[in-house]
């Protein structure tokens, strides 16, 4: 709503409105009514029947772009290597030990149905975008990202979010160009871990001319990427997990690691009350075993009742994982439980219930 208080100058008693433009800031909802009243000051009178509505705002009042994110992790994982001073080991286009690893894309497209202008109906063009700038933020740790590059964009440490990458684009280079990759270098100076990655935070600028019925600005695509992955061996997920003394325990049993050496590992809590990644190390045996309990997952987290739970070995050992299930004292099962399929993981060899599920994170 809008109030205009028009003063006429000394000894005018006429005033001829040849029209009034109303520029929006916002699109308001399709098929809205745009009303506009004239009163005499003070009065209340209606100047003239005093009112003007529009018969519907029309289509112009929509984005006409369209834009996504995509994540390359249905066809690959990006890997953090073990064993090249953890630099990334990139797929589908990656370069390979030294990086950069592709994580997805990014794309933005003219939604051709959609005009700009009330005046000329004309379609969007690359020129008419400003910028587009977002976000790719980490979700644990950055330290060792030394990049983040999209196609020939901008792109610069935020100064703001220790785990975030400011990425600018301009319009000519990003709307319609198709696919653009968003690749990520590391130092391989230090272990990352395992960690989430995704676009935040987008917004599409316009340029602001007097011949653009556009508005400012406007959110752009927010999306998931691939995950940042530590190079090893997955098994699970295994469901049944008791957190308490008196619970259900299961007792893992991991073989094939080399004697006397510490291996990390992460354990990834799911449909439980501690829902999360956890890290830890353990030093095989002289036999070359790592015995893990269920009651110790989640680290310092107050206890769990039950939970599914991910064991990830980071290791390149030949490394198998059997369980046993103990109630009361009593061991009630042996084996059987990991149901990978069931939570989006592939197994590599064997049947989705059988213990030796591992997701080889070489393949």
């Amino acid at each position: 709503t809008v109030d205009l208080l028009i003063t006429p100058g000394a000894g005018v008693n006429q005033l001829n409105f040849g029209g009034l433009n109303l520029g929006l800031s916002s699109c308001p909802t399709p098929g809205s009514l745009l009303t506009v009243t004239a009163n005499i000051d003070g009065s209340g009178t209606p100047i003239e029947g005093g009112v003007a509505t529009s018969g519907g705002l029309i289509a112009p009042c929509q984005s006409a772009l369209d834009g996504v994110v995509t994540s390359d992790e249905g066809t690959s994982d990006t890997l953090v290597t073990l064993s090249s001073g953890y630099t990334l080991l990139g797929f589908a286009g990656g370069g390979g030990n030294t990086g950069p690893a592709f994580l997805g894309t990014v794309e933005y497209t003219v939604d051709p149905a959609v005009s700009t202008s009330i005046a000329t109906l004309t379609n969007l063009a690359p020129a008419d975008v400003a910028s587009v700038d977002f976000e790719v933020v980490f979700g644990v740790d950055a330290t060792d990202v030394t990049s983040v590059t999209v196609a020939g964009c901008t792109s610069a440490a935020s100064t703001t979010n220790p785990l975030a990458f400011d990425i600018s684009c301009p319009g000519a280079a990003i709307i319609g160009a198709g696919p653009l990759s968003v690749a990520v270098n590391v130092s391989g100076a230090n272990p990352l871990p395992n960690q989430t990655v995704a676009v935040s935070n987008a917004e599409v600028t316009f340029v602001d001319t007097a011949t653009l019925d556009l508005i400012d600005s406007e959110p752009g695509a927010n999306g998931d990427l691939d995950a940042l992955q530590r190079e090893g061996k997955s098994f699970g997920v295994f469901d049944w997990n008791g957190g308490m003394p008196n619970s259900t325990l299961s007792v893992y049993r991991g073989t094939g690691f080399t004697p006397g050496v510490a291996v990390d590992y992460t354990i990834t809590m799911f449909n439980s009350d501690i829902d999360g990644s956890y890290p830890g190390t353990a030093t095989a045996n002289s036999s070359g075993e790592i015995t893990l309990t269920s009651v110790g997952f989640g680290g310092a987290v107050p206890p769990y009742v039950r939970g599914d739970a991910l064991i990830n070995y980071e290791t390149i050992d030949p490394v198998d994982v059997d369980r046993l299930m103990i109630r009361s004292g009593v061991v009630s099962d042996f084996g059987g439980g990991a149901n990978l399929t069931q939570y989006g993981f592939n197994s590599t060899n064997g049947s989705p219930t059988d213990d030796s599920d591992d997701r080889d994170g070489t393949e």
